[in-house]
């Protein structure tokens, strides 16, 4: 009795060994044809250059608004160019045009338009210090005269003076607002001036990266998209001082 007991066990138990064999090829061991899953981070510190369209090796990120493209650490806002003596006639008008010059390339970047050509520029140029002499302004312009200008010339009512420091100056152009700057014209350092530079200068802020500002620089025919070292370009900004221009305060002035 024993003996045919045992039996029916053991054949029991290799009747569900075969079960679970045949079960396992039929069912679990199949080949799986879904798609395996990848996850995607999100790169870190990416930047892509706005004017060639190439990558450089941190990159990935794409901005549908060229006139602010950006990421982590680089901005360029496009914008018209315009020297301040357009056909290169440095009389004593042009050599003092440099904030009109600025004013203008942050007007028609409001405005969305170009500056077409160097003719434009300069009826522009001439337009605007005849307004300035007809209602009384002087030669060298403070940042708070060219606000005023601007919102009496060009109704742009909405300048604000701010402090001169790196923070803020990135924050205003991570917003897509171009940052003009007053300046001892003699501490910047641009090989593209003579006689050591201007005793006071006015220019545009427009970008950064890793390296340092990049501007609009109406003081040489060069000076479109000409970069300045953060520490020689926060150096040389003071605001007009008729008594000694290394007084002057450290402001820049931005429109909304």
């Amino acid at each position: 009795m024993k003996k045919e007991l045992l039996r029916k066990y053991l054949l029991f138990v290799a009747m569900a060994v075969s079960v679970a064999i045949i079960f396992y090829f039929l069912f679990l061991n199949k080949p799986s044809n879904a798609v395996p899953e990848v996850i995607f981070t999100e790169p870190k510190n990416l930047n892509l250059n706005s004017e060639t369209g190439s990558t450089n090796s941190n990159s990935v990120t794409a901005n549908t608004n060229t006139s602010t493209p950006k990421s982590p650490g680089s901005v360029l806002i496009q914008m018209s160019f315009i020297s301040q003596a357009p056909f290169a006639n440095w009389d004593a008008l042009h050599e003092d045009a440099c904030e009109e010059a600025s004013l203008i390339m942050v007007y028609h970047y409001y405005n969305k338009s170009t500056i077409g050509g160097a003719q434009q520029g300069e009826d522009e140029i001439q337009k605007l210090i005849e307004f300035e002499a007809t209602n009384g302004y002087g030669q060298s312009i403070t940042l708070s005269e060219l606000s005023n200008i601007a919102n009496k010339y060009y109704n742009m009512s909405t300048g604000r003076i701010l402090n001169a420091d790196r923070e803020t100056i990135i924050k205003q152009l991570d917003a897509g607002k171009p940052v003009i700057i007053p300046a001892a014209g003699k501490l910047l350092l641009n090989p593209n001036f003579k006689n050591g530079g201007p005793n006071y200068h006015m220019l545009i802020i427009k970008g950064y990266d890793k390296d340092g500002f990049i501007t609009n620089d109406p003081g040489t025919k060069k000076g479109e998209g000409f970069r300045y070292s953060y520490e020689n370009l926060f150096e040389s900004i003071h605001d007009w001082d008729p008594n000694n221009i290394l007084n002057g305060e450290k402001k820049v002035l931005v429109f909304d």
